[in-house]
């Protein structure tokens, strides 16, 4: 996989999960006590994405 590839599947990543975010967010009006673990488990997904998106940014200063 080229970097270019690899930061367009990121920034893809990242739509998704923003949209996840904001169906949560829509049902959190109908079931706060799930949209809670939901929004947890979302956090992670973004905190995940950008660890990775770190980790390209760092192999491409050392190469």
């Amino acid at each position: 996989m080229t970097e270019e590839r690899a930061i367009v599947s990121v920034i893809v990543i990242v739509g998704i999960l923003l949209l996840f975010a904001y169906t949560l967010f829509q049902l959190s009006k109908y079931a706060d006590m799930m949209a809670g673990a939901f929004k947890s488990v979302a956090l992670l997904g973004v905190v995940a994405v950008v660890a990775i998106a770190a980790g390209i940014a760092l192999k491409r200063m050392v190469s």
